[in-house]
């Protein structure tokens, strides 16, 4: 999906969540974040990444496979702790 790190991992201005994947109305799915200049924007999401997302969900997450609308859990979890947000480091 061509993401820096600073727009998946939690920081000051923006915290990434399952929820903020979200299908459209044609059935296609995107991935909102705030980029850089901090900027809402919407990344599609492919076939592959989607694949990759249900296996990442279901056999690590254990959660369903898809997420759902407003959905809190992380999408990069601590490493001991899932369900806590992975901090983003600022020097």
């Amino acid at each position: 999906m061509y993401l820096r790190i600073s727009e998946l991992v939690a920081s000051p201005r923006w915290s990434t969540t399952m929820g903020d994947f979200f299908k459209d109305r044609e059935n296609n799915w995107w991935f909102k974040t705030v980029g850089k200049g901090n900027k809402m924007r919407h990344i599609a999401v492919s076939q592959s990444m989607l694949e990759a997302l249900k296996h990442y969900r279901t056999n690590y997450l254990k959660v369903s496979p898809l997420p759902t609308l407003n959905e809190k859990t992380p999408l990069i979890g601590h490493a001991k702790n899932p369900n806590k947000p992975k901090q983003h480091k600022t020097s």
